[in-house]
């Protein structure tokens, strides 16, 4: 879908970020690893993943990383069985 969103950081907690790109913004469910990366800063670059429910959950959820190789063992943890995208950026 789409690599990475660059823009000006509108929130930051410890889980979520917000991006704003030109009026838009952009939710982002984070590690605390990368929000302790992102705090302080103005900007951001957030790499990114976007997680798709099933049919039966019907759901999108954003994910962001401060670096590739982050998004990169998320995936990892994602492929493992019984590992899923909430507890994969929890671990992270």
């Amino acid at each position: 879908m789409f690599d990475y969103i660059f823009g000006k950081i509108a929130s930051l907690t410890q889980n979520n970020c917000v991006i704003d790109t030109n009026g838009i913004g952009w939710s982002f469910l984070i590690s605390s690893k990368c929000a302790g990366h992102l705090s302080g800063k103005s900007e951001a670059k957030i790499y990114s993943y976007l997680n798709v429910g099933s049919a039966d959950r019907a759901m999108m959820e954003l994910y962001g990383f401060s670096s590739q190789k982050e998004r990169e063992f998320f995936i990892m943890l994602i492929g493992i069985s019984g590992i899923g995208p909430k507890a994969a950026i929890s671990i992270l």
